[in-house]
């Protein structure tokens, strides 16, 4: 236990200074869409209220974000910095404070999981130095608040008592936070659905139906003047239909397909900012974690079905299947849009890897180390690729004098 312990301070510790190393080592707006996340903060601190998607304003600036959730724009416009500079890192900073609490409940939300120590270190090496997980977690963008939001109420709901009103009305909260977050909140609400109904199926208890109902409800309720303005300003009551992104002419869905699943798959492991030409290195790591869930997600089906681990699988398979929609509907197909699910990826994970180290009898301390060497590799892949940028010119940002005047 004490070990386990220390093993959690050291990779929480690792996480937050590599978090740090790359927070002030990339340039400012270098990751994507920083320059308009950036702007949506800016927007609100300045004018003291919500702006308005410029598909419905018609605003030349086109700034990108201002059909997004607010809940991240508002907590952030609370540091009424004026400096540009100042400002910025203050908010990538906030970036790595969200992955400490993210972390901290992730270890919460496993100790109920009791998926045993090998695995929990696992995925706690997993959830540290994902490559990709660490350039988003140093730069500004709401992916930041919704990972560990979705954490936070998956803690909540498995240390809940739903015989109590308060709560089911402290799961309705979080989940409300989540909507007002980012639209990747619809998994928060599939991992709530199906963890009721799966309890509905094992037990046969309609108790389960009316503590669900009553959940959606007090949502709804609370989620009412973020869908109501949504509805008056974009004619939807998620107001995803005045999104910026373009959709894509697709000369097939097998053509859009392969493309949406393969971008899907190599950018979840690493990413190198806005000029991303990282890929070809990167294909054999990617493709690794994906053998890896998918012999995870088979050892869980034939040997593990406990109810959380079944309800985490039917989870990410459902924002698979979200990020595949909105990849083909509007040619947005990133590995971030899964992190709503990451924990229970790096879960799943932890299954396969488990069997693997056990069926060729491998030290256990050994695989550890092989594993962080494993992202630490990735993370190295994406420096050497960002010098690269650096050398070639790549990364002059004309947006900043843009964000200046």
């Amino acid at each position: 236990m004490k070990n386990s312990s220390l093993f959690f301070v050291y990779l929480l510790i690792i996480g937050i200074l590599v978090r740090l190393f790359t927070l002030f080592y990339i340039p400012m707006f270098y990751a994507p869409d920083e320059e308009a996340h950036f702007k949506y903060i800016r927007y609100i601190s300045e004018n003291k209220h919500l702006p308005i998607a410029y598909s419905v304003t018609g605003s030349e600036t086109k700034d990108w974000e201002f059909h997004q959730p607010p809940l991240y724009y508002i907590i952030l416009s609370l540091f009424n910095v004026k400096s540009i500079t100042t400002a910025f890192y203050l908010f990538r900073f906030f970036s790595v404070i969200l992955f400490i609490i993210t972390f901290i409940f992730s270890k919460k939300v496993l100790d109920k999981f009791a998926i045993g120590d090998f695995r929990t270190s696992v995925v706690l090496i997993f959830l540290s130095l994902l490559p990709t997980y660490i350039f988003v977690s140093s730069s500004i963008n709401n992916d930041n608040l919704i990972i560990p939001v979705s954490v936070v109420t998956f803690y909540i709901l498995l240390h809940s008592n739903f015989n109590r009103i308060k709560d089911l009305f402290s799961v309705s909260l979080w989940i409300t936070l989540s909507i007002i977050t980012k639209y990747s909140a619809s998994v928060i609400v599939f991992f709530v659905t199906a963890y009721f109904l799966l309890q509905f199926v094992k037990q046969r208890n309609f108790k389960n139906l009316y503590q669900l109902l009553l959940i959606g409800l007090f949502t709804a309720i609370l989620s009412a003047v973020f869908f109501l303005r949504n509805l008056a300003l974009y004619d939807s009551v998620l107001g995803f239909s005045k999104a910026h992104a373009i959709g894509e002419n697709w000369d097939s869905f097998s053509k859009a397909l392969g493309y949406i699943v393969h971008t899907l798959i190599w950018s979840f492991f690493a990413v190198a900012g806005i000029i991303n030409d990282i890929r070809p290195i990167i294909y054999p790591f990617s493709y690794l974690l994906l053998l890896g869930l998918i012999l995870g997600t088979t050892i869980i089906l034939k040997k593990h079905r406990s109810l959380l681990l079944l309800t985490a699988v039917f989870t990410l398979g459902i924002n698979i299947l979200l990020s595949i929609y909105f990849g083909y509907k509007y040619y947005q197909s990133q590995g971030r849009f899964l992190f709503p699910s990451l924990i229970f990826i790096a879960i799943i994970f932890s299954f396969s890897y488990k069997f693997l180290i056990d069926k060729f009898s491998i030290n256990k301390k050994v695989s550890l180390v092989i594993l962080i060497l494993f992202f630490s590799l990735g993370y190295g892949f994406t420096i050497l690729k960002f010098e690269k940028h650096k050398k070639e010119g790549l990364l002059v940002m004309a947006k900043q004098s843009v964000l200046i005047q």
